[in-house]
């Protein structure tokens, strides 16, 4: 199977190995071994399968409730790890690993996919129990960790869908249901709704924004509101709203958008000014009181509170 250019390739092995399948994707430093529980023993013969990795332990098989189970771990070295969930958990049949040829794989990096797939797996809607005991922690990486780690996870979705690993889902909102919630904000009356426009953002020749609304002296941008992933250059030397934006795209409350380059928020997030909330949804410096406009007069949020004073 190819993706963007890229090919997939799978190897069987024979002898010893007899079954186990060594994946590899071309332009890839990341390579992936499939197996079952009977080439545990195996694994320490092979000094791939002895480095730092995220791997994926699942059944074949449905429970009586009708669900796929699945583990997701990481370690820095599987060979060993396998061997022990070997012995001590008897419900899995199955696994996956991910490890990168070229050593570039981290402890954090590991830790960071770890959470990523968990939180995947858990809002999928896939027929899954998770059997992790509880919620990875994940780990903070710099920006450029993060780019490789993005590009990684990439890959490993992309063999997961591949190999019928179909737990790893990416649920994002739809477009209609993000127009629904343009469209009820648009009809709000009153001044305590706003608007945002992000700068070069388009779709069907409309402007694609985020909405906020004010709230006892919190500026809420709300569920479905695009915020843009990218930043400007300038941006990264504002201190605290680059951080705060590092903070938020990172987290479980962005989403993935059918937009490159956007994200979209899965709940409500508050903010201390506007433009703090500007700031991070354009990711890019902003003047929130000239920015945010109320969705029933087009006025600026710096219009409105003009008004106010006056009243």
């Amino acid at each position: 199977m190819e993706k963007y250019g890229q090919v997939l390739k799978i190897f069987v092995m024979g002898g010893e190995f007899e079954g186990l399948q060594a994946i590899e994707l071309s332009n890839w430093s990341g390579k992936a071994f499939l197996g079952h529980k009977n080439h545990s023993s195996f694994c320490t013969k092979r000094d791939e399968l002895q480095k730092t990795g995220i791997y994926i332990l699942s059944s074949s098989d449905q429970t009586e409730d009708g669900v796929f189970q699945v583990y997701i771990g990481e370690t820095d070295a599987f060979a060993k790890r396998i061997c022990a969930h070997e012995r001590k958990k008897s419900w899995w049949d199955k696994f996956i690993v991910f490890t990168a040829g070229d050593d570039n794989l981290t402890k954090a990096h590991v830790r960071y996919l770890e959470r990523q797939l968990y939180q995947l797996a858990q809002n999928s809607g896939a027929p899954v129990e998770i059997m992790n005991s509880s919620e990875p922690g994940g780990a903070n990486l710099s920006e450029a960790e993060l780019c490789f780690t993005s590009a990684f996870l990439d890959n490993i979705l992309f063999t997961l869908k591949t190999l019928g690993f179909d737990y790893f889902r990416e649920v994002s909102p739809k477009r209609e249901e993000v127009q629904e919630v343009e469209k009820n904000n648009l009809l709000i009356t009153g001044e305590r709704f706003y608007t945002l426009q992000l700068r070069d953002f388009w779709l069907d020749g409309k402007p694609l924004k985020s909405f906020m609304r004010v709230e006892s002296g919190k500026f809420v941008v709300e569920k479905g509101s695009y915020i843009r992933l990218n930043p400007t250059p300038s941006f990264k030397n504002r201190g605290g709203y680059y951080k705060q934006w590092i903070r938020l795209v990172n987290s479980e409350k962005v989403l993935k958008s059918e937009i490159e380059g956007l994200g979209v928020l899965g709940e409500d997030v508050a903010f201390s000014s506007p433009s703090a909330s500007g700031s991070v949804m354009r990711a890019k410096a902003t003047n929130g009181a000239t920015r945010w406009r109320s969705c029933s007069s087009g006025e600026t949020l710096k219009e409105v509170l003009a008004k106010k004073e006056v009243g």
